[in-house]
């Protein structure tokens, strides 16, 4: 399972954001203006980021169910060949 890096993307583009607004020689309205176009930007991004996470979880989520299903065959072919050794085992026992 791959690690996601989304989060820490997502914050550092938000602060290298509010700095650059910050440290910028705009007007009031300009830096106003700025600042609602960067914030709607960092709402797109996490709502990205969040998709991705989302995704990303449920494609873990199935794969380990995979998995799991698969192992528990494995489990039930196994239980069924020592049972079936056990029935040879008390078979010849009888005899």
């Amino acid at each position: 399972m791959k690690k996601s890096n989304w989060p820490l993307i997502i914050l550092s583009g938000a602060v290298s954001a509010v700095v650059a607004l910050l440290f910028a020689p705009k007007s009031g309205k300009e830096l106003r203006s700025d600042i609602k176009k960067k914030a709607t930007e960092t709402k797109d991004s996490m709502q990205t980021g969040k998709d991705h996470l989302v995704s990303d979880f449920k494609q873990s989520y199935f794969e380990a169910a995979d998995e799991v299903e698969k192992e528990l065959a494995h489990l039930d072919d196994r239980q069924r060949e020592l049972n079936e050794t056990i029935t040879s085992i008390e078979q010849d026992l009888k005899h």
